[in-house]
């Protein structure tokens, strides 16, 4: 039988989903020119060409640089997200990642200053939906050495402001997994916390005996979707996936082929991005700047804006203004080719 927190998180899902929490969610790349200010227009294209296959969004999430964003570009990319929130009806997840919970705390802050004017409670959560915000997403502490009862007290802190959270499981960057009796302990505890986001590829919250009931739990990692989708047997409600940035239409169509038990329409589907992920991976491998995340799909999505021609386009570029090297963009350009996923037309020649 659900207790109090289990129907006051349900209330606040469905004030801030109120066309359900959608199954495919994109962490979009950032785009930059040449002097590395942000490109708000190759930013819009590419949020409305997502539009029609993706319900949510991560701003500034890790695939769209978000721990090495100053301020001024973090609010701007936040911003362009809910621009394109308010035009195309995506939900938007806004991600404050930063290393010291501290810088977490002060963002969080500036946002709800900012969008309720210092007012809490209702007022707060209805302005948050009215402004298309789902949560904000964060992580734990940088510091692979740190102590489990640590990270679990920072936790704590974060979800005692009362805003609706969603917590990131990236030990890439933290240096380490948040243990699954750590986060049970919080979603029994705390109705604010909404989401559960993991890129780890380990999958122990996942997989556990005991997942966190009422908590939205969503796959981060690459490679073998249908496996992991709760529409096929697996144990996550969707996905957040940094693939979505290329390929959003073939893992829309997984999904659904999944709910309307297409199998072998959705494993077809499943191991074509699985494999070109797998390539565009490797051809960014050697890269010094950005994280593989966001090089992949910055080399992916140059293509689906400007088809077989993107090699005679502007090249896709780093936050430091620097562009993506030519034969980086030669290779990426043969694997699309070799796996027939080249557009025949990109979505800014439309």
């Amino acid at each position: 039988m659900p207790n109090s927190v289990d129907q006051d998180r349900e209330a606040l899902i469905d004030a801030l989903f109120p066309e359900g929490i959608p199954s495919l969610w994109c962490p979009p790349i950032s785009h930059y020119t040449a002097d590395g200010t942000l490109d708000e227009k190759r930013i819009q294209a590419h949020l409305a060409h997502l539009a029609a296959h993706v319900g949510g969004l991560l701003a500034a999430g890790s695939t769209g640089d978000g721990w090495e964003l100053d301020d001024p570009r973090y609010r701007q990319v936040v911003r362009a997200a809910l621009a394109a929130a308010a035009k195309h009806s995506y939900r938007v997840l806004i991600g404050v990642l930063r290393a010291q919970d501290t810088e977490v705390h002060r963002l969080i802050n500036e946002w709800t200053d900012r969008l309720a004017a210092n007012e809490a409670g209702d007022r707060l959560l209805e302005t948050l939906s009215d402004q298309h915000i789902a949560a904000f997403t964060i992580c734990g502490p940088v510091g692979a050495k740190l102590e489990p009862a640590f990270v679990e007290n920072v936790l704590v802190k974060l979800l005692q402001t009362g805003v609706p959270l969603s917590i990131y499981q990236l030990p890439q960057v933290t240096g380490y997994n948040i243990g699954t009796t750590t986060l049970n302990r919080l979603a029994a505890r705390f109705p604010n916390f909404l989401l559960f986001k993991d890129t780890s590829g380990e999958d122990a919250v996942a997989l556990s005996s005991s997942p966190m009931p009422g908590v939205c739990m969503v796959r981060g990692a690459e490679g073998d979707y249908l496996r992991w989708l709760g529409l096929a047997g697996g144990p996550y409600q969707g996905f957040l996936l940094s693939s979505a940035n290329c390929f959003a239409r073939q893992l829309f169509e997984l999904i659904e082929a999944a709910r309307d038990r297409r199998l072998e329409v959705a494993k077809t589907l499943s191991n074509q991005v699985s494999v070109v992920m797998r390539d565009l991976f490797e051809v960014v491998k050697g890269l010094s700047h950005g994280n593989a995340f966001a090089n992949a799909n910055k080399l992916g999505d140059h293509y689906m804006a400007f088809g077989p021609r993107g090699l005679s386009a502007s090249p896709p570029r780093f936050s430091t203004g620097e562009a993506l090297p030519a034969e980086i963009l030669e290779a990426g350009r043969a694997v699309l080719l070799r796996h027939e996923l080249m557009p025949e037309r990109g979505y800014l020649e439309d």
